[in-house]
């Protein structure tokens, strides 16, 4: 008490401020954070702490590893997340992708193997569902196309059939054409024969 302080605590002006925290070395040359605060305005007093860096920053370290423990699970788990995912998610779209191209190239046959009941297993339902529905159609559309194509088979047997008639009744129309101007001729010499008498 009474004597000087080895902590230099004052500015270099040998003025102090209010209130600081900074860090210093001592004697030794360790270092230390040094805290002062002013406590009254009568007498100049100052609270002075310091208190040895090394102390403070002795638990980082473990901190420090700590955080780095952390963060490795979390990456960790992260990873597995991901994994699960993809191969919950991402393999089962994948492979609805695949079939989806397969039924573009025209394979109808094509269906998704449905392995729960989550969104991916209703979204492989409505794949087949559709799938289903354009195989119908396509078999209606094929069943259509065989009625239309019999129909124009039937309609060209009819078309031959009629102009194979129609051949007759012009040929038999002939005959009765001809038949017809002969009875006129003869019915002509009847006549004059008559008219002789």
């Amino acid at each position: 008490i009474g004597n000087e302080s080895p902590l230099k605590i004052a500015d270099e002006d040998g003025s102090l401020l209010e209130s600081v925290a900074k860090t210093i070395k001592d004697a030794n040359g360790r270092e230390l954070l040094l805290s002062y605060h002013r406590t009254s305005d009568l007498n100049d007093w100052y609270i002075v702490t310091t208190v040895p860096v090394a102390n403070l920053v002795r638990d980082a370290n473990q901190i420090a590893s700590v955080t780095a423990l952390v963060v490795l699970v979390a990456v960790i788990v992260a990873i597995l997340i991901g994994v699960y995912i993809y191969y919950n998610v991402g393999t089962p779209l994948m492979r609805l992708r695949d079939l989806m191209t397969e039924g573009e190239k025209g394979n109808l046959t094509v269906r998704a193997p449905i392995r729960s009941k989550d969104e991916i297993g209703e979204v492989s339902m409505s794949f087949n569902r559709m799938m289903e529905q354009i195989t119908g159609l396509v078999k209606e559309t094929s069943r259509s196309a065989d009625l239309v194509l019999n129909t124009g088979s039937e309609l060209a047997n009819v078309s031959r059939n009629t102009a194979t008639s129609a051949r007759e009744i012009s040929m038999a129309t002939e005959q009765i054409a001809t038949g017809a101007s002969n009875l006129a001729l003869q019915a002509e010499k009847g006549n004059e024969m008559t008219l002789e008498i």
